[in-house]
């Protein structure tokens, strides 16, 4: 309850007159440890700090206030919220706020979308973050109502192939952590736990791939990029800040099993469709 209070916020904060925080920017915003938190404990006080941080987010973007509309983590975050805002109470206004949030984000809004070089580069890494918050939309929508949001679904198509045409570097086998304006690559090379949150959308979003070529040869790039990063993670090298070593922990922890479990799933998947339509194909020769 009194993290709840802690969502009244001002704009400008204590040194402009505001009672507590500052202005609710979203890089950093996100309501799934509330919710865990809730489901493990029993304690009903984070579902109603979820639901607070929901209708902030609600009203951010239906009022068009501070919406922070990018194709990075302002915007993944926002539709997480949104969509666990609806997991709590049911109610289709906080997706229909997520599905404007998808729309004003998708990579055709960006001058990168129509290919590089460009006026701007995008972040690999937040990019992954906006599409594996779409993946989840697209997931709770085709769970919910049966049928697919045509638009979400465009957004995370044209991500995953904005990543394969101008994110992937063949000489080191790894997605870049920034794509510059100019198509040049920038790699965080001592910290490969940001490859993950890219890798885990990646595997994820390859589901919705129809193609068969398409999807093998984004599951084969992320399989590559992630034994090279778990080779950088066990590398021997000097006493890192403890910082470091968190943040690659959870990232570690969580996206990287993440990946494995999707890239699994995916290739059992794809085995039993080749068996299905080799099965298909034999019966046909036998009918004739």
């Amino acid at each position: 309850d009194g993290m709840q209070g802690d969502l009244h916020w001002t704009y400008g904060g204590r040194e402009e007159g505001g009672p507590r925080g500052g202005g609710p920017e979203s890089g950093h915003f996100n309501t799934r440890g509330f919710l865990y938190y809730a489901w493990m404990s029993g304690c009903p006080a984070p579902v109603k700090v979820a639901r607070a941080m929901a209708d902030l987010v609600h009203y951010k973007i239906t009022e068009d206030v501070f919406p922070q509309y990018e194709f990075g983590r302002m915007s993944g975050h926002n539709i997480q919220v949104l969509t666990d805002g609806y997991r709590i109470t049911g109610e289709k206004k906080y997706l229909e706020a997520a599905a404007r949030i998808i729309d004003r984000s998708a990579s055709d809004n960006w001058p990168f979308g129509a290919g590089l070089p460009a006026e701007e580069g995008f972040t690999g890494w937040q990019g992954a973050i906006l599409l594996r918050e779409v993946i989840r939309f697209i997931e709770l929508f085709e769970t919910e109502f049966g049928q697919t949001p045509e638009r979400a679904l465009e957004c995370l198509l044209l991500g995953l192939r904005l990543y394969n045409c101008h994110a992937w570097n063949e000489q080191n086998g790894r997605y870049a952590t920034d794509i510059q304006a100019d198509g040049s690559l920038v790699h965080f090379e001592r910290e490969p736990w940001w490859d993950l949150k890219i890798l885990e959308m990646l595997a994820w979003g390859a589901k919705w791939l129809t193609d068969a070529e398409e999807r093998q040869l984004t599951l084969a790039r992320a399989r590559r990029n992630f034994d090279v990063a778990c080779g950088m993670f066990l590398k021997g090298r000097p006493r890192q800040p403890t910082y470091w070593n968190a943040k690659g922990a959870t990232a570690g922890c969580g996206n990287g099993p993440g990946f494995l479990a999707l890239e699994r799933l995916l290739t059992e998947r794809n085995k039993r469709k080749g068996r299905s339509r080799s099965n298909a194909s034999n019966n046909r020769r036998r009918k004739g």
